[in-house]
């Protein structure tokens, strides 16, 4: 990216000596070597008293590992995209960042920079996830009403968590409306292949659940799934979310024996090394819910 500078003085040139007519000069005082400077556009030396120098379009390069980095973006989606803030009629400093540098603090200098406000809304999530698990709907209702239910319009998670409750429940008419109805609103976020898969992976449960064939290439998303699971090390909350979706569609269509085998591949392939994953990083619950998706599916020697 290109950078401008933008040099801003006070200046005070010098006196302009006596007209004399010394060896050397014209009549207007001027050398023969400040005529040349003239000709070249130079200008007579200058004593700058203030300046500033400002840097538009410097960006510094970001100090983060790429793991760490793709694990936010995963678990946090809900940042808005500068097209969006564009729209609004907000525009941000050039590059994100602005830095002025002052001869007056040779030492120091000032960085203006813009970062995109976002809810934390993780320990919300947890304390909602936990409530649902427990069973305890009612008051998981309340907490979701009083804390997340206006974000759910922007925050995948909240969206995912909120219908999770309702499948839970029973309410499968509610489950499919809340998805389905969402479907309208996707386009408009900005969201990475992995967040797409889960939600399209819930959009055809929805379908299922309504009697419809979903729309989606089952044996394409079991490949995309298995591949999901090939690092033992890094089993993300949302790698595990798509895997139990892929298990609750096919659990709603036992009748169909040769994608029951499909599924049957993916899970032996990938229940293990996912199971030791989560039992060594202790996150149990995450296990639970895995196991009780494939008692459901009942598939043999799992």
């Amino acid at each position: 990216m290109p950078i401008e500078f933008f040099l801003s003085s006070d200046v005070e040139s010098e006196p302009q000596p006596e007209r004399t007519r010394n060896r050397g000069r014209d009549d207007d005082g001027a050398t023969f070597e400040e005529h040349l400077d003239r000709l070249r556009g130079r200008h007579p030396r200058r004593s700058d008293r203030n300046s500033e120098v400002v840097l538009r379009g410097y960006q510094p390069q970001a100090n983060r590992t790429s793991s760490s980095r793709a694990l936010y973006d995963r678990r946090h989606p809900t940042s808005r995209s500068r097209e969006e803030k564009k729209e609004s009629g907000h525009e941000p400093p050039v590059g994100g960042y602005q830095l002025v540098l002052s001869p007056q603090n040779a030492k120091d200098c000032t960085v203006h920079f813009e970062m995109d406000i976002e809810d934390d809304l993780e320990v919300q999530l947890e304390e909602f996830s936990w409530l649902k698990r427990l069973g305890r709907f009612g008051a998981a209702r309340e907490m979701f009403q009083r804390e997340l239910a206006e974000r759910t319009a922007y925050s995948l998670p909240v969206l995912i968590e909120h219908a999770d409750m309702q499948y839970d429940q029973g309410d499968y008419r509610g489950f499919s409306d809340l998805v389905l109805g969402y479907r309208r609103r996707l386009a408009k976020r900005d969201f990475n292949a992995i967040e797409q898969l889960l939600f399209e992976l819930n959009e055809a449960l929805a379908e299922t659940l309504l009697g419809e064939d979903p729309e989606i290439r089952h044996r394409s998303y079991l490949g995309e799934a298995r591949a999901l699971f090939n690092v033992e090390s890094n089993i993300d909350s949302i790698e595990v979310q798509i895997l139990n979706r892929l298990l609750r569609i096919w659990a709603l269509r036992k009748g169909e024996q040769r994608k029951r085998r499909n599924i049957r591949r993916v899970v032996k392939s990938t229940y293990r090394p996912v199971s030791k994953a989560l039992i060594a990083q202790e996150r149990f619950w995450e296990l639970k819910d895995l196991i009780a998706e494939i008692t459901n599916v009942d598939i043999d020697d799992a």
